[in-house]
């Protein structure tokens, strides 16, 4: 059982499909704190959600260029794109599904 657990998620995560839809859903969390804060809409529990998972992601950036120094994508690229989708970004160029540069 753990055998088949393991190859099953090691399949999904060379699948560029699943990385992209992780992507699409970061993306629609974004554009809908914009459009919340763009209406003055102040939705204390999704600001709070908004500042918690930009911190996450702040804290990745470290992680992400030490992963990715050897790749030869460019700093800042490595930066602005963790800090926006997280490890749904770095890590599949990492493992070579995504083009990092």
């Amino acid at each position: 059982m753990t055998q088949l657990v393991s190859t099953s998620f090691s399949v999904v995560l060379y699948r560029k499909k699943c990385w992209i839809t992780q992507n699409v859903i970061v993306s629609t969390f974004w554009l809908t704190v914009l459009c919340s804060l763009a209406m003055n809409r102040r939705d204390h529990r999704l600001i709070m959600f908004f500042e918690t998972v930009l911190l996450v992601h702040a804290i990745e950036i470290p992680v992400a260029l030490h992963t990715l120094k050897r790749r030869g994508v460019p700093r800042i690229r490595i930066c602005l794109l963790t800090l926006v989708y997280g490890f749904t970004w770095w890590l599949p160029v990492k493992l070579g599904v995504y083009a990092g540069a």
